[in-house]
Formats: structure tokens, C-alpha cells, sequence
């Protein structure tokens, strides 16, 4: 049961990125990168949403937040610079590293993980948006990127420089 729902998200995540690869050009790893920079803004915003106004009234509470966020920068800011890292190897010479993501024993634990959160006493909902990205990041790094290509957006700018082109200019 929990593979079929893995391959389902999977299968989910791998159809969104190709569209969105053919559409803008951008791949997977755009997508994985802006998800764990989502996935980092909004664990920042639920640190200071679950400590609330006690922070300005209580400096040790704003260190503690300070250096929540300043923690989850550090660790997160360092994956999102492998992932670029990444696509560029990819853009330049073709070649896809190996991610641990793509196996099904690391990959699933840690998208059902964030699933216990909902067990805990009620939060505000900008407490659990940023599991949605955590899980996003998880499938969008599990993808597999479509060779690079000619985006349909860029197709479709360049059709408007070559109706440009071909309109004839007559002066009055």
C-alpha cells in the first residue's frame, strides 16, 4: 500500500516537472531548489508564528527563534547550493547524479514523517506548510529531467520577434 502511494506521488511529481520543464525550460532541479527555499521561508515563519509576540517580551525566546532560523539556513542553504551544483553537471555534459532520494526506503520515511505532525496539538496553518514543501523537494529530487530543450514559452517569444519581422513597416 505505502509503495503504490509512493509511486503515485512520484509518477505526480515526474508528470509536473516535465510539463513544467516544456513549458519553461526550467527542470527539476529549479523545482527542487525553490521548494526547500519555501520549505526554509515558511519553517522560519512558523518559528516566529509559534513564539508569537513573546519574542520581543522575552530575549531568550529570541535567540532560541534566532537561531532556529539561523540553524535551518545553514543546513538547507548548503543542499540548495549541491542542487545547483548538480544542474549544471546535468546542463553541461548530460550526466545525472545518483540522489539518495531515489530509493524508496529513505525517500518515503521521510515524506511520512511530516504526516505525525498532524498528531500534535492544533498549530496554525503556517506550522504545516512547510512539510508541503519538505515532501515536494523530496519527489522533485527523486525526478528524472527531460534532456534540455527549446521551452514552449521561448517558442512561443521568439513566434512574436518573427511576426515582427515579417510585418512590413509603411510610412504615412
Amino acid at each position: 500500500m505505502f509503495m503504490k502511494l509512493d509511486e503515485a506521488l512520484l509518477s505526480r511529481a515526474q508528470k509536473f516537472s516535465d510539463l513544467f520543464q516544456r513549458i519553461t525550460g526550467k527542470t527539476k532541479f529549479f523545482l527542487a531548489r525553490w521548494s526547500l527555499i519555501l520549505h526554509l521561508l515558511f519553517i522560519c515563519g512558523a518559528i516566529l508564528s509559534i513564539f508569537g509576540e513573546d519574542l520581543l517580551k522575552r530575549p531568550p525566546l529570541l535567540f532560541l527563534a534566532s537561531f532556529l532560523c539561523a540553524k535551518s539556513i545553514l543546513i538547507w542553504g548548503s543542499t540548495i547550493h549541491k542542487i545547483r551544483k548538480e544542474e549544471i553537471v546535468f546542463l553541461e555534459n548530460g550526466t545525472l547524479e545518483f540522489s539518495e532520494l531515489h530509493d524508496f526506503s529513505l525517500r518515503f520515511p521521510l515524506a511520512v514523517f511530516p504526516l505525525l505532525t498532524f498528531f500534535l496539538p492544533p498549530m496554525p496553518l503556517l506550522c504545516y506548510l512547510p512539510w508541503f514543501f519538505f515532501i515536494a523537494w523530496i519527489y522533485f529530487s527523486a525526478c528524472i529531467p527531460r534532456p534540455p530543450g527549446k521551452s514552449k514559452l521561448r517558442e512561443w517569444l521568439e513566434s512574436f520577434s518573427q511576426v515582427q519581422n515579417q510585418v512590413p513597416v509603411t510610412s504615412h
